[in-house]
């Protein structure tokens, strides 16, 4: 990574030369950024000498942040700022806090959002692959089954995906929140044939002082 003290090198050196840092300039040094608390404080120094941050700036802080509480409160930072928040940040988000959130608590997250970005979540699905952490991947494929990623995974996957999804299936017909008894089959090769509400199907799966329901085990 960049140091800091580097980073301001870079800005003192531009300064000294006259030129005027523009966007290109700060969100660069965002991204070189080592951590969050580096990024914003450019971030800060951006909207003070009355740079407009863009869509990019928002995705570079977005690859740094550690934790949804550290995303709700750069959300705001940059809603306040009046910097776009859209499909370029949540990809990023996603991209990296399924390091550390399970699946549950990331979907109990994206429901809050004021504007959903459901394509996002191919990015947390990617993320839960490559650390191994394939019940959480499976979580978020069923609740969007629709995903280029979803259909990737049951494809891949296939023999834990009829294991996890039948787990699934036996919990959601006892809640009657499927119009078919069995759409497993039809669901699993092309995500096809399966008639459901997602709303309707997350709310259901929410019981009383939890979170949404925690992904069963694939049994071995």
């Amino acid at each position: 990574g960049v140091s800091p003290r580097r980073l301001r090198g870079v800005a003192y050196t531009q300064g000294s030369c006259s030129i005027q840092p523009d966007e290109v300039t700060y969100n660069t040094l965002i991204n070189l950024s080592p951590d969050i608390g580096v990024a914003e404080s450019w971030f800060t120094k951006m909207v003070e000498d009355k740079v407009q941050p863009n869509e990019v700036t928002a995705s570079s802080l977005a690859k740094l942040i550690p934790s949804l509480e550290q995303a709700d409160r750069t959300i705001k930072v940059l809603l306040d700022a009046k910097c776009h928040v859209g499909l370029g940040f949540y990809s990023s988000l996603y991209s990296v806090i399924p390091k550390t959130v399970m699946a549950t608590q990331l979907l109990d997250w994206h429901f809050l959002q004021q504007y959903r970005w459901d394509n996002a979540l191919e990015a947390a699905i990617s993320c839960y692959i490559r650390y191994e952490k394939l019940n959480d991947a499976f979580r978020i494929a069923l609740g969007f089954p629709h995903l280029a990623a979803s259909r990737k995974l049951f494809k891949n996957d296939y023999a834990d995906a009829i294991d996890y999804l039948s787990c699934w299936l036996a919990r959601l017909s006892q809640l009657s929140v499927l119009k078919k008894p069995n759409p497993l089959i039809s669901l699993v090769p092309g995500c096809h044939g399966l008639h459901y509400k997602p709303a309707v199907m997350y709310s259901a799966l929410r019981y009383p002082g939890s979170s949404v329901g925690a992904a069963p085990a694939v049994p071995a």
